[in-house]
Formats: C-alpha cells, sequence, structure tokens
C-alpha cells in the first residue's frame, strides 16, 4: 500500500515537472504593469502569473497560469484550473510572442486567433485530455489570423519608471499647441503647450493653459514606452507618471496612433492599448483625437546618429563639387591667361625685330646689324610692273634715310677716305 502511494506521488510530481518547463526572465518577479491587464504579479520561482491575467468563459474564469513551454520568443501559460464550457471542463491557453525593450521592460503580442468561448481574447480554449500532457507552440501559438502591428502590450516592472524610457518617434519630438477633440467638443487651441522637446523621452502637458486631459493623466506627464510602425503611421504606448491612476479618468497607460501631414501632427488616444485598426483620425470608443500644431521640431535618435542626417552629407559632397569646379575654372583661366601672356611676347618679340614701319620708312635708331637685304630672285624680278600702254614709267621707291654712320672713331676716320657715291639717275623711258 505505501509503494502505491509513493507511486502516485511520483506520477504527480512527474507531470508538474512536465508541465512547468520555463525559465522565465530574472525580471519577471513581483509587480508589473500591464497595459492589457493593469497590475500583473509574477512568481519566477515557479513561472507563474499569480494575479492580474483573467480569463473568462461565459460564467468561469481562471486568474493563475503557468509557463508549460518556452520557445525562441514565446512563452504558453496554461490555466492552473479550468474554465467550464456546457459543463464540460477546458483548458485556457495564452501563448505571448515578446521582445525585450529593456530588462524592465517587453512588449508582447498574444498570439493566438480570438475565441468567442472566451469574450472574443485572443486565447486557446481546448476540451481536456488528461493524455496531453506536452503542449507545443506550434499548436498553440499558430494564429490563422495573426495580430497586427498595433495589438501590442507592453509589461514595465514597477519601480523601475525611469529605466524604460525611449524615445518617442520623429513626428511627436517637437513643442506643439494642439487641439483635443472628444468626439463632441474642441479644447484648448493655441494656448496650449505639448512639449515633448525638452526632453524626447517624455511628453510633458502645461495643465496651466489648458487643464483638459489629454492622455488619460492627472499630473500631465508620461514617459514613452516604446513605439512600433506600419509604412508611415507610429503606435506609441506611453505610460503614465501619475502616483495612482483611477479609471475611467486615468490609466497607466495609453496608446497613440500618430501621422504627420507637413508640419501637422494627427493622433488619436485610447487607454490600455491601441485598439485594432485603430486610425490617427478617427475617435476610439473611450478615447479622443489630437490635432498638433508645431511651435518647434527637433529630431529623433536613430536620425540623429545614423544619418546623421543626410542633409549635412549633401551639403558636403556640394561643397566638395564647388571646390573640385573652382579649382578646375582656376587653371583653366590660367592657362588661357598664360597662353596669352606667350602669345604677347612673340607678337612683341617680332615687332622689335622689323626695322621698316608700315609706312616703308626704317624705324628711327634701327643698327645696320638689324637691316636684313635679302636676294631677288627671278620670280621677284618678274612681278615688278613694267611700263603699260600710256607709257606711264615705274613709280619711283621712296626715298629710305641712310643708317646713321657709326659713331665710333676708327669708323669714321674709314669712311672718310670713301668718296661718296653719286646716285645714277635713271632716265625717263620713251614709247617706241
Amino acid at each position: 500500500m505505501t509503494r502505491v502511494f509513493i507511486f502516485f506521488i511520483w506520477i504527480s510530481l512527474t507531470v508538474k515537472s512536465s508541465e512547468c518547463t520555463c525559465s522565465l526572465p530574472t525580471e519577471w518577479d513581483g509587480t508589473w504593469y500591464d497595459s492589457y491587464r493593469g497590475d500583473v504579479v509574477f512568481d519566477h520561482n515557479n513561472a507563474q502569473v499569480t494575479s492580474g491575467w483573467t480569463l473568462s468563459s461565459y460564467s468561469s474564469s481562471v486568474s493563475a497560469f503557468t509557463c508549460v513551454t518556452e520557445d525562441t520568443g514565446y512563452y504558453l501559460f496554461k490555466g492552473d484550473s479550468f474554465v467550464q464550457l456546457f459543463s464540460n471542463d477546458y483548458n485556457a491557453f495564452y501563448c505571448i510572442k515578446y521582445t525585450k525593450i529593456t530588462d524592465y521592460s517587453y512588449y508582447y503580442y498574444l498570439y493566438s486567433d480570438t475565441e468567442a468561448n472566451a469574450n472574443n481574447e485572443r486565447a486557446y480554449v481546448e476540451l481536456y485530455d488528461a493524455a496531453v500532457t506536452t503542449f507545443p507552440v506550434s499548436t498553440y501559438c499558430s494564429p490563422s489570423t495573426p495580430p497586427s502591428t498595433e495589438e501590442f502590450h507592453v509589461m514595465v516592472k514597477s519601480g523601475y519608471e525611469s529605466n524604460m524610457k525611449q524615445w518617442f518617434p520623429t513626428p511627436l519630438l517637437g513643442n506643439f499647441y494642439y487641439t483635443y477633440n472628444d468626439g463632441s467638443t474642441d479644447t484648448c487651441g493655441a494656448n496650449s503647450v505639448w512639449d515633448d522637446c525638452t526632453n524626447r523621452t517624455e511628453a510633458v502637458f502645461n495643465y496651466t493653459l489648458c487643464s483638459t486631459q489629454v492622455l488619460f493623466s492627472s499630473d500631465g506627464q508620461l514617459n514613452c514606452a516604446t513605439y512600433l510602425s506600419s509604412g508611415s503611421t507610429y503606435y506609441v504606448s506611453v505610460l503614465n507618471l501619475d502616483t495612482t491612476v483611477t479609471s475611467p479618468s486615468t490609466y497607466r497607460f495609453t496608446c497613440m496612433t500618430v501621422t504627420q501631414s507637413g508640419s501637422t501632427v494627427y493622433v488619436s488616444t485610447n487607454p490600455g492599448d491601441c485598439v485594432a485598426g485603430q486610425s490617427s483620425t478617427v475617435k476610439t470608443t473611450d478615447g479622443g483625437t489630437v490635432t498638433l500644431t508645431p511651435y518647434s521640431f527637433t529630431t529623433d535618435s536613430s536620425t540623429s546618429s545614423a544619418g546623421i542626417s543626410i542633409i549635412p552629407i549633401v551639403a558636403a559632397v556640394i561643397a566638395i563639387l564647388l571646390i573640385l569646379a573652382i579649382v578646375f575654372l582656376a587653371c583653366f583661366l590660367y592657362k588661357k591667361h598664360k597662353k596669352n601672356n606667350e602669345e604677347a611676347k612673340i607678337q612683341s618679340s617680332d615687332q622689335e625685330k622689323k626695322p621698316i614701319e608700315s609706312n616703308g620708312r626704317v624705324k628711327e635708331g634701327t643698327r645696320e646689324s638689324d637691316m636684313i637685304v635679302e636676294p631677288m630672285t627671278a620670280r621677284d624680278a618678274l612681278s615688278v610692273d613694267l611700263p603699260d600702254d600710256d607709257d606711264r614709267g615705274l613709280v619711283p621707291l621712296p626715298d629710305y634715310p641712310r643708317p646713321a654712320p657709326p659713331s665710333t672713331p676708327m669708323s669714321q676716320a674709314i669712311r672718310s677716305k670713301i668718296p661718296e657715291m653719286e646716285q645714277p639717275s635713271i632716265p625717263p623711258i620713251s614709247k617706241r
């Protein structure tokens, strides 16, 4: 009898051990803020959620879950008790597909199809079968219609609100005045301030100028928990820093859908999480819409670190091209100027070497050594004009002045001994 009792104890421990095969992150212990369920308490040692998650099915519910399977990026939690459907026992499961933001903050998706028997939550419900002792992720975390981008949830560990702050997306980085619409009335307007610029991880509202609570915060100070994007639309989760929150006026989390057109930013708000299909210009059931007009814009972390903005890069490229163009133009002009100077020198040298002026006279001061007498060729002789039929003689050559005699004494002495020769006169040619 004792052996049988021990055997049953061993079986129960084995089953319990096979169900608890998860190793949750060390920080998953104690109280966490959950944008989906409120305050959630984890028991790290037993891989359990002891309170906070409640799954209801008609008149029954389960609020404690134990992790039974883990896979890369997935945890599968099974209800610690059954839910009743048509007088039958059913197991209820939450599959979470998680992503770490910081050690003290995560976002996750409930990775199941919506369940009609569980108030249309994304959960997995199946009839209890004692023979089923393993719960593979491939079976329990394979929705036919996965959640869309905006259907994420955020968890932040209580007491670590300052350790989880993230940058807001680019459209929200600035100082704005805003108009808030609750579905029937516009409030605030030009006399308001929404500041995401002084600290790019915090949104601060000046309730002295306009007291309307835009993001379900009584103090008007919220930290950015994280944001996701789809195309040009951003889904932003913010954590309210109020000491206490009391719904429906204040909530720990608010989700915003954000778009930008020109300098105008459009925001829709919803307490807790964003809802499927949430648009930046359409009010949700419990939220409102906001139109932001900037006083000033700044930039986001990714632009600052990665691009280190494309504008300076483009400016640098343009500057380099301009410098190259200026250098090329300077070289071209220098070469052209140098060529013109060389041509001018050549022309000047040629002019200096020519002893005959344009009027046929010898330039004054020309030396004998500069006079160049070229012999006449037979071709040149034939080209001389002869008298025509009107007996017009040859045109006399101009009377060129003789060069001045050399001024040296020796040359003057030699020249005095040489009698001057008279130039022969050419008689006129008579007509035959």
